[in-house]
């Protein structure tokens, strides 16, 4: 019981990765456990009920300085990222590694790399054209044909995808879990939930997944929360508005989830 230890086959940076993820797992599994089993161990139920009082509150996005959209300048929307990108990691929305931001202007989509920390993108946003007149693609984001696909059916120009905890805890709660066949609700789950104004749909990583299940519910509702996976928020036409659905997402979903785990330890 004294932590863990990662490592990387060529660059420190990949053993923070690899500590990164192991400890935003164990984050979530452990909330969404406590929702099942309560508390069990001596002392636990003080130790969380501290943590709960001491987290970070919501972001104040007034506070936040954005640029007003529609962006036309390259520089201008590569700085824009970066700066975007910082704000979701410095207010706590999420974790360096979990995410990725892009913007889309003029046939070209703006977009992190793959493996980049979304608090230090400069230098690492690649000109995807829609149109795949090149091979910057190669090093985008893994959700790059997510945010293609939701610029092809929306008038949106900015998508930002995170993993915010509590937000992905909400998403893996379903009531129907006890008595549904699916096996694996995260791939194969074909209703979209809804947790308060939330959708939720399920959909593995790539073109027939969430690029097939998220850019139509976005088209409706301006978000989507993926099972097991985290969030999709949109502008049309600068970030400020995808920032603050993001934001009011999280905070929504924290609210939630300490509601249900006050009645489920009332119940007990």
């Amino acid at each position: 019981g004294v932590g863990f230890v990662s490592s990387g086959t060529v660059t420190l940076e990949q053993a923070y990765i690899i500590y990164s993820s192991i400890f935003h797992a164990t984050f979530i599994k452990y909330l969404y456990d406590l929702l099942e089993t309560g508390f069990s161990l001596p002392g636990e139920r003080e130790v969380f009920y501290n943590f709960r009082e001491s987290r970070p509150t919501a972001p104040d996005v007034n506070s936040l300085r954005f640029r007003q959209g529609p962006l036309m300048e390259r520089s201008e929307i590569l700085d824009e990222i970066a700066v975007v990108g910082r704000y979701t990691v410095e207010t706590g929305l999420v974790d360096s590694f979990f995410g990725n931001i892009s913007y889309f202007s003029d046939g070209i989509v703006y977009i992190s790399q793959t493996g980049a920390s979304l608090d230090g993108l400069d230098g690492f946003i690649d000109p995807v054209p829609m149109d795949n007149s090149s091979t910057y693609g190669i090093t985008a984001s893994s959700e790059l044909p997510v945010h293609r696909r939701i610029y092809e059916t929306t008038d949106c120009r900015t998508v930002l995808h995170g993993h915010p905890k509590f937000s992905i805890i909400i998403s893996m709660l379903c009531d129907k879990r006890a008595v549904c066949e699916i096996v694996d609700c995260g791939k194969n789950c074909p209703e979209t939930r809804m947790f308060g104004d939330i959708p939720i749909v399920a959909g593995e990583i790539g073109v027939g997944g969430i690029a097939k299940n998220v850019p139509p519910v976005v088209r409706e509702f301006g978000r989507a929360l993926v099972f097991g996976h985290g969030a999709f928020c949109v502008g049309r036409n600068d970030f400020k508005e995808a920032f603050t659905e993001l934001a009011r997402m999280e905070e929504a979903c924290s609210t939630g989830y300490f509601r249900l785990l006050r009645q489920r330890l009332d119940a007990v």
